[in-house]
Parts: structure tokens; sequence; C-alpha cells
């Protein structure tokens, strides 16, 4: 594979022009060419060695994904789930109905075919632009805990609204950006289990589906703890993030301990437009 400056040579292409929207770092690997609603792009996997250092486990927060909130941290803030899906719904079917009305791969089918797949494509950039900006804020300065979540299990156990709503706030793509960025930073992320987090008290411990009689509301039936339920949550999981942290680290150092989070990542990939 050869770049010379914003020319890239593609075997039974040649060269050809493109956008080099960032300088491309490392040793080029593999390069995937792709068209999207709004063109051409190219994708260049390079190998490149980090430096991460080491793992540090103070400045721990819990993360509590959910609908309502898009996440609620140990530490009391919230962020609002955006859902950029259900905000362009009815936009996305006034297109589709127009391209249900045309004669299938005629010019105009083909031209509102762009139409509907560009709709997609704001929604997805939308999406993307929203789980960097958030989970780069959090990685810089907090190592996490969060719930060991299996995305396709739950969304596929839910009715098609919620369902909807879950793959629209895309937790996984979050979880492994935030995983990532958590790592070249050099900060702890770790997942737990995610069983009866939202029924558990974070003051006693106390378990019980009567705590959470109201949706929003968390009410213990033991200590009689009243916290926002998303909140209690995320204290949860931090305690469980720390419980098994204490049982990793007994009988070790603190940079021994440290060491054993240690992650080396060693590819990247950066997308520029032809």
């Amino acid at each position: 594979m050869k770049v010379e400056g914003r020319r890239v040579y593609l075997p039974r292409i040649g060269w050809i022009r493109f956008f080099k929207s960032r300088e491309i770092e490392g040793k080029i690997k593999q390069a995937t060419v792709s068209m999207e609603a709004d063109g051409w792009f190219i994708s260049f996997s390079v190998e490149k060695d980090i430096d991460i250092p080491q793992m540090r486990l103070d400045n721990l927060i819990g993360i509590d994904m959910g609908i309502r909130n898009f996440l609620s941290t140990s530490l009391g803030w919230q962020v609002e789930n955006p859902l950029y899906l259900d905000r362009h719904l009815r936009k996305l079917a006034k297109e589709q109905r127009r391209l249900s009305r045309k004669k299938k791969f005629s010019r105009n089918w083909f031209k509102q075919l762009r139409r509907v797949r560009r709709v997609h494509k704001k929604i997805s950039n939308s999406r993307n632009d929203f789980l960097h900006k958030v989970s780069t804020s959090i990685a810089k300065s907090h190592g996490v805990v969060v719930e060991d979540l299996r995305v396709k299990k739950i969304s596929g156990s839910r009715t098609s609204t919620l369902n909807r709503s879950i793959l629209d706030s895309s937790w996984g793509r979050f979880l492994q950006f935030l995983e990532y960025k958590c790592s070249e930073r050099g900060h702890l992320f770790l997942r737990v289990s995610p069983r009866h987090t939202s029924q558990s008290c974070s003051k006693c411990g106390f378990s019980s589906p009567e705590n959470r009689k109201d949706v929003g509301l968390f009410i213990c039936g033991s200590c009689g703890l009243r916290e926002d339920a998303d909140i209690n949550a995320a204290r949860v999981i931090l305690k469980r993030g720390l419980a098994v942290l204490n049982c990793s680290t007994v009988g070790h150092t603190g940079s021994k301990a440290s060491g054993v989070w240690t992650n080396v990542q060693t590819m990247k990939e950066e997308s520029h437009v032809l």
C-alpha cells in the first residue's frame, strides 16, 4: 500500500486522490474502500507502538447505562439520552414512503434511495459524535466500572419500541470507545456482573424487587434510602468493582496490582474521504 501526500495507490485501479482528514501515523497494514451515503471512504489500518502509562486505580466511578438517561454515574451526574433515531423517525418515514412509490431500479428510485441513506448517515454521524465526546470527557479524568452487558440478549427480549431505544443508545459501541480511551490514558476499565444492580441498595446492600416500585425512584425496604434509581445502581456497580479490586490486590503491592490490567494497544484505524 502506497500513500504519497494526498494520493493513494490501489491495486488494479492505480493512483487516486483523496482528502486526508488527518496525518497517517504508523505502518499501513491494510486499506478498505467503502461507499456510504455521502461518498466514498477509505480507511487505513496501521500498526504503531503506543506507550501505555501504568494503570491507575484512583478516581474510579461507577456508570449505569439506561434509556431515560444515557448514563448515570456514582458521583451523581447524568447524561441525557439524545436518541437520534427517534428524533429523525418522522423524516425517515417520509423519505421511505416516497421511495416505496418509485418504480424500483429507476433513475428516480436511485435518487430517492440516496436521500434515505443520507438520513441514516446523519443519524449515525450524530450518534458517533455524541459517543466520542462523552467517552473522551469521562476517560480524561476517571477510571470506570460498568456492567458487563449483553446488549443483543437484552434487546432481543424487549418490546419493539424499547428494543429500538436500546439499539439507538448504542451502549456496546460507547463501552468500546470508553475502554480503549481509558486504556490509552492509564485509567482502569472494569466490567462487573449486572445481576440485580437496579434492585440492590448502595447503602446497606439489601436487594429486592420491591425497592423499585417506581421507575425512576429507588426506596430501600431495609434502611429507607431514597435515591434516583439510576444513580443508586451506579453506586452499586462501583461497590462491586471495588470488591473485585480488593480481592485481586490481596497479598500484592499497589504497583503489581496496577499491572494486572495493563493493556497494550497496537492497532489503530483512521478514516479519510476520497
